[in-house]
């Protein structure tokens, strides 16, 4: 009897069971806390991580988009735990306060692979995440500063030419994350790329506000 192959990290299955939970937990809190109490964003981060550790990209980053997008969905949706304080909006998730580990490597790694791989739909996902990251005080959140996230998110504000939708997550990034002074030229280009774009005028504005310039 031959031994049972082991389970790849990420398949279609996989897909398509975070494709489903995706689907569910959008715009539904007490779901998503469930989903949180039960640790499926860490069990999703931790499939994510081992397949960019275990297999060349072009075996897995077709379906990675899958569970980046429901690590996002997750991030997205505001626990219901919260409610537990006095004030709301001090309520740090446990995910966000956690130190660096497989959640943020995981994406980290996504990233990257998917900017070298030129796949602007899962850099753009990967970056979204990584967002929510950010708009915590937290010793991820100074982490993800200190890494090439920053650069990559410069590098698909180039590539997503005149897409708004790819240009705004980029942007957002950046107005979260700071803009170094000497890559001033790529938001205003981007920001000229699309006059008529409201979102992608004032998030280059806020940009250009944290790098010191007009």
């Amino acid at each position: 009897k031959q031994p049972a192959r082991p389970t790849a990290p990420l398949g279609a299955a996989v897909a398509r069971g975070c494709e489903v939970l995706e689907q569910l937990c959008r715009g539904q809190e007490e779901l998503t806390t469930l989903l949180h109490r039960h640790h499926v964003l860490v069990a999703v981060g931790n499939r994510l991580l081992a397949a960019t550790k275990v297999a060349p990209s072009s075996s897995w980053l077709h379906f990675a988009a899958f569970p980046v997008s429901l690590m996002e969905a997750l991030m997205a949706e505001k626990d219901t735990d919260r409610f537990k304080l006095a004030d709301p909006e001090l309520f740090v998730p446990v995910w966000a306060s956690r130190k660096p580990e497989p959640l943020i490597e995981g994406l980290l790694r996504t990233l990257r692979s998917s900017a070298e791989g030129q796949s602007t739909l899962l850099q753009s996902l990967s970056l979204k995440a990584l967002g929510h990251l950010l708009r915590h005080h937290s010793p991820q959140a100074d982490f993800l500063r200190c890494t090439d996230a920053p650069k990559l998110s410069l590098d698909l504000l180039a590539r997503s030419a005149c897409d708004e939708e790819k240009v705004v997550v980029a942007l957002e990034f950046l107005s979260l994350a700071g803009l170094p002074p000497e890559n001033v030229k790529e938001v205003q280009s981007a920001a000229g790329r699309l006059p008529r774009s409201v979102v992608v005028q004032e998030l280059a504005a806020k940009c250009l506000q944290l790098a010191g310039k007009k």
